[in-house]
């Protein structure tokens, strides 16, 4: 299966670059596709079926990856080299069919069909081993095959969104509705998660500093003072100045606090951007299938400022849920982020670089150091005096 779909890829992938060379090079004349004709024929309007168009194209790409599409668009733009290389192929292929054309008639043996068919049961596996790679393989084809189907709904969560705004069919604006509901409990269960997750990756940047620390130091303690630095050694030499310099920057709470405090800042402000964007969507969806009148830049203003205009949103049960759990998410990332995030980062942090200081400020370490640092510094050419 999958090699049928990497042949029908390559032949789709062909054909599109000999009909954009050709259409540019006047050869052939391509129309335009009458996107507004086909939407009329299944009951579309022009935007609705433009975003279900680019839903698939894109489900389409994705589902090969964006490194396959990225070669794909590098094949089309640079076909006519592909086109040379092509020919030269068929041309050598051409001239060893040839030779060996003439081989034969020249009276070379060819291989007995009895020994063909030994090698071939001898190479060929029995039926049994054959059959668990095929349950495997039908497994394997059946996940893909519902992870491709669901794809468009997992995925291009801003073409429902303007998908929900544009249409004016109630079972497309539902589907829409229902697909942003999908992607903002999933935004939600990704933001608790980030907590516990970066908490566990900082644990291992601390002690992967502080190994890394310690094997740079024992890398350069062995060695003489005379010694000439080769490239990697630089290079070593040249991490670990950084580290020192990123530790003395670092030396003082006050530092350390002003770090982290932003670096909460920005998570939470990117954070509370993409879920006031979707539950903006969401406040739209719920107003737009009850028939009552709330436009979508009154919804994002809303949805931006809920902790003081929670009394614009419409007197509707739905709507007010919604914009209650929004406040209610709004503070827990608020107390979350700002006092306990950041009260554990910034303790990590300043654990961190107090161990590290300790170590950079021991009498042989720094000596060490110096020397790495005379070592680095540009050596200045003696400029011989002139003679008069």
């Amino acid at each position: 299966m999958n090699s049928f779909l990497r042949g029908f890829r390559k032949a789709v992938r062909f054909v599109t670059a000999l009909v954009f060379w050709g259409h540019a090079l006047f050869v052939l004349h391509v129309p335009v596709p009458p996107i507004t004709r086909w939407a009329a024929r299944v009951n579309l309007t022009l935007p609705e079926a433009s975003i279900i168009f680019s839903l698939a194209l894109l489900t389409t790409l994705y589902s090969g990856g964006l490194w396959r599409f990225a070669v794909d668009v590098g094949y089309i733009y640079v076909f006519p080299f592909v086109c040379v290389y092509l020919l030269a192929r068929l041309l050598f292929a051409l001239v060893r069919f040839i030779f060996r054309l003439f081989e034969r008639e020249s009276g070379v043996a060819e291989p007995l069909a009895a020994d063909n068919v030994i090698e071939a049961e001898l190479i060929a596996p029995s039926a049994q081993s054959t059959q668990p790679k095929l349950k495997a393989n039908a497994a394997t084809w059946c996940k893909k095959a519902i992870s491709a189907i669901l794809l468009p709904f997992r995925r291009f969560a801003l073409l429902w969104c303007l998908l929900l705004l544009l249409s004016s069919r109630t079972g497309l604006v539902w589907t829409a509705l229902v697909v942003i509901l999908f992607h903002l409990v999933k935004s939600l269960i990704r933001m608790a998660s980030l907590t516990f997750v970066s908490f566990t990756w900082l644990g291992k940047l601390e002690a992967f500093a502080k190994t890394r620390v310690e094997e740079l130091i024992a890398k350069f303690d062995v060695l003489p003072k005379d010694v000439e630095l080769t490239a990697d050694l630089k290079k070593s030499a040249g991490v670990l100045i950084a580290i020192r310099v990123g530790v003395q920057l670092l030396n003082s709470r006050r530092q350390i606090w002003i770090g982290a405090l932003a670096l909460s800042v920005c998570v939470l402000a990117v954070l509370y951007a993409n879920l006031a964007l979707l539950f903006s969507f969401v406040y739209f969806g719920l107003a737009k299938v009850q028939g009552i009148h709330f436009g979508w830049s009154d919804a994002l203003v809303a949805s931006f400022f809920i902790p003081i205009a929670y009394s614009d949103l419409p007197q509707n049960f739905w709507l007010k849920m919604c914009g209650g759990l929004e406040w209610l998410v709004f503070f827990a990332m608020t107390l979350g982020v700002v006092v306990t995030y950041f009260q554990k980062k910034f303790d990590s942090l300043y654990g961190l670089t107090s161990a590290l200081g300790s170590r950079f400020e021991d009498p042989q370490i720094n000596a060490k150091m110096n020397e790495l640092l005379e070592k680095l510094k540009p050596k200045q050419a003696v400029v011989p005096p002139q003679q008069t």
